[in-house]
């Protein structure tokens, strides 16, 4: 078999099958060049933290467009990227705590929240005051729980009845 080798501009292959790349012989460089579209793609880096990268490719696999599409940054009010901050005073509502300013924030409130210590008991009650734990109750009236007819009442200044007892018919 004799091997034939390229001249400057050869084509190969010559007649492609769809998605096949086609390259051409550049004799000065000693490459193959492959042939793609004309491309509209500027050499860099595409996306950042606020856009992400849209590529467009043909058949044979090329990128022949590409571009930054923004990021719509979001709200309380608007799905989208909530950029975080790192300060517990942010009133930015578009803003979000990072997970250690949120972990922060919520230590600060666990410190500042307090607890009862003492529950003490007023007229009329009962079992206090109560120091960890226990149960108020009212005190007993005196009254015993029934019906009563033409009932005659004794009600203290708390509007607790002290006294009942059935009246004449």
């Amino acid at each position: 078999m004799t091997y034939v080798f390229p001249t400057d501009g050869t084509i190969f292959p010559p007649y492609p099958s769809p998605g096949i790349v086609q390259y051409q012989y550049d004799a000065t460089a000693a490459l193959w060049v492959p042939l793609v579209p004309n491309q509209t793609v500027i050499p860099g880096t595409y996306g950042t933290s606020l856009s992400v990268p849209r590529f467009t490719v043909d058949v044979s696999g090329a990128i022949y467009a590409a571009d930054d599409i923004d990021i719509q940054r979001g709200s309380t009010t608007r799905v989208g990227v909530v950029q975080l901050v790192d300060n517990l005073t942010t009133n930015d509502n578009t803003k979000a705590l990072s997970a250690s300013a949120g972990y922060a924030l919520q230590q600060e409130i666990n410190a500042k929240s307090g607890s009862v210590t003492s529950v003490g008991t007023g007229a009329g009650l009962t079992g206090g005051p109560i120091t960890t734990s226990g149960i108020i109750s009212l005190s007993s009236s005196g009254v015993t729980a029934g019906s009563y007819t033409n009932t005659n009442i004794t009600v203290d200044r708390y509007g607790r009845i002290t006294a009942a007892t059935n009246g004449n018919e």
